[in-house]
């Protein structure tokens, strides 16, 4: 009887460490699945990010080049208005009948002159990099 005892404990441990294993088993499995799923998800998500961090560079690259061309736009005009206020100045001092638009033309580079001082210690470039300040000056200058 005794051995039957014996044999009937080895059999009950040796199912439970059967179902253990199982239970285990199936669980190391659900695991496995649920980290490839992971993987997957970073693999997505790194690609994503290199996809936005392409576009981050291109939107600089945008950014640079179109402040750079808007500043040389900005130039040009300003050496456009400059060569219209001297050929202005010019006409005029060879026609004394044309001192009031001398005066005119004066007062108006000095109304820009002041108003550029007077914008200079205010920060005036907005986010794309404008300076706001130089392009109302030029844009009094077209109000001639």
């Amino acid at each position: 009887m005794e051995d039957n005892n014996t044999i009937k404990k080895l059999q009950d441990a040796l199912s439970q460490l059967l179902n253990a294993y199982e239970t285990l088993k199936a669980d190391s499995e659900k695991m496995s699945k649920e980290i490839a799923e992971l993987k997957n998800d970073k693999d997505e998500l790194e690609f994503t990010i290199e996809e936005l961090n392409e576009q981050i560079t291109n939107l600089s690259n945008t950014k640079e080049l179109q402040s750079t061309k808007m500043g040389e736009m900005l130039g040009r005009i300003e050496s456009i208005l400059s060569s219209d206020t001297v050929s202005i100045d010019d006409d005029t001092n060879s026609d004394d009948d044309n001192s009031s638009q001398t005066e005119t033309t004066i007062s108006a580079v000095d109304s820009i002159n002041y108003n550029d001082k007077d914008t200079s210690d205010e920060s005036t470039t907005d986010n794309n990099g404008v300076d706001m300040s130089r392009m109302q000056s030029l844009l009094n200058g077209f109000n001639k």
